[in-house]
């Protein structure tokens, strides 16, 4: 009996892929795996091949598992997060699967990517809880802060700089900095120093700052106190 191509092509495959694969049959039998899905899961990998494809999903989610495998007939990714395997120890995590239906000679066979999702979502956690403390700062810091983007234009302004200038955020946000219908500022090449680092509040009040350095990327600048007032030098962020 002739075997058929595709299984030689697999075998290749999951010798050369860097990526947990296996392969399973109609009945969810895994036929084939790779060092990368054995080590991942911590079993050998010998002792995979034969064994249900369920062993390798939580004890609660492997009837509802069974039952999904019949529509496997369409390359698709499962999970997007939000599907947990289990570990040989009992230990769960979250994958995302990518399964591709094969046709071959003795049937259709599903191949199977797991990708471990730990360190992507450790990190889009870590971004958030970094996010969240940058927040904090932003709107309880005791001294002004306007973020402005490369273009000069304001983006952010937080509570002390809006109760400073007698602006709202919403009031100001998308005009540019240095323009008159930002805060009063004059504007040209032959400027002053005083008059570059002077802002006027709604009130008229002259609010000075430090004046960036030329060629500086946009970055968040905090204001001090208005001029006469105790702390009147300000500081930069």
């Amino acid at each position: 009996m002739k075997t058929d191509p595709i299984h030689a092509r697999l075998d290749w495959l999951l010798a050369a892929a860097r990526d947990p694969m296996l392969v399973c049959d109609a009945a969810g039998v895994i036929v084939r795996t790779n060092m990368p899905l054995a080590t991942l899961f911590g079993w050998p990998l010998d002792a995979l091949v034969g064994a249900p494809v369920e062993i390798l999903v939580p004890p609660a989610a492997r009837g509802r598992h069974a039952a999904l495998r019949g529509n496997a007939g369409h390359p698709r990714a499962m999970g997007n997060g939000s599907f947990v395997a289990v570990d040989q120890a009992g230990h769960e995590f979250p994958v995302e699967i990518s399964l591709t239906p094969l046709e071959t000679a003795e049937g259709r066979l599903t191949l199977a990517t797991v990708h471990d999702l730990r360190a992507r979502m450790s990190a889009e956690q870590a971004l958030r809880d970094s996010e969240a403390r940058m927040r904090a700062v932003f709107e309880t810091a005791a001294d002004g802060i306007i973020t402005i983007d490369e273009h000069g234009l304001i983006e952010r302004v937080n509570p002390a700089a809006e109760r400073m200038f007698g602006y709202l955020e919403a009031e100001i946000a998308g005009r540019n900095v240095s323009a008159p219908a930002g805060f009063g500022a004059p504007t040209g090449a032959d400027r002053s120093t005083e008059e570059r680092t002077t802002r006027r509040s709604k009130a008229g009040r002259a609010v000075r700052f430090p004046e960036r350095a030329p060629g500086t990327g946009p970055a968040p600048a905090a204001f001090g106190a208005p001029d006469g007032a105790p702390g009147d030098v300000p500081r930069r962020t």
